[in-house]
């Protein structure tokens, strides 16, 4: 992500769901979010986003994409952008666990930074934990590497999850917990998504006004090509 001095105000990172990828072959998927809202942090009002993805033999690589316009495109350009991120990894079972590895990287196309993750995970029984190791190249100030630590429990069409992010070299954190609750409506996949920000703090001062509760509705829809 960018330095987190910009990120609490403008930082820009993409949902990708690789875990979803059950189908092999080519798909692409379009989706539309009420907030663009990605790990506690708003990025943008309501947006179109759409992936096209390609997964075999527990493999998968793809590219995602949004609309930026509203949020970071805006605050850092003043111009209309798009955020897009690109992505490869494995995730399979093994010993009755199901684990992942891949690699993240978000571009833009209103300026040359970008960040790029290692990305982790494991889950059972409804238990998962996602690890992110990240990197963020804020061009003229410098890198930033950064960890993002998810606990989350999924049962039926319910979820939670407890995170935390953590940027070294601006020492900055925060946490977040969300509620989440998923239906399919018409064909396509929905999700409200309920949570709150809290414990923010900059070199170790604590961040109140970082502090707020959002919700996220979102629908999206995927198909063979």
């Amino acid at each position: 992500m960018k330095s987190l001095t910009k990120a609490i105000a403008v930082a820009s990172l993409a949902s990708v769901s690789t875990a979803a990828m059950a189908v092999e072959g080519l798909s692409t998927t379009i989706g539309l979010v009420s907030d663009y809202n990605y790990r506690g942090v708003s990025l943008g009002d309501a947006a179109a986003n759409v992936s096209v993805d390609y997964s075999v033999g527990g493999f998968y690589a793809g590219v995602w994409a949004i609309d930026d316009s509203s949020g970071a495109a805006n605050a850092v350009s003043g111009e209309d952008g798009l955020e897009y991120d690109t992505y490869l990894g494995w995730g399979g079972e093994v010993g009755g666990v199901e684990v992942g590895i891949g690699y993240t990287r978000y571009d833009y196309t209103y300026t040359s930074d970008y960040e790029s993750e290692i990305n982790l995970s494991a889950g059972i029984a409804g238990f998962g934990l996602a690890v992110a190791l990240g990197n963020d190249d804020d061009g003229d100030a410098g890198d930033d590497d950064y960890t993002v630590i998810d606990l989350s429990y999924a049962s039926g069409a319910f979820g939670v999850l407890l995170g935390q992010v953590d940027y070294d070299d601006s020492d900055v954190e925060w946490k977040r917990v969300e509620l989440s609750y998923s239906a399919e409506i018409g064909g396509a996949d929905a999700t409200a998504t309920y949570g709150r920000t809290f414990d923010a703090e900059v070199g170790g001062a604590d961040l109140t006004s970082f502090a707020s509760d959002y919700l996220v509705l979102s629908l999206s829809k995927s198909f063979d090509l």
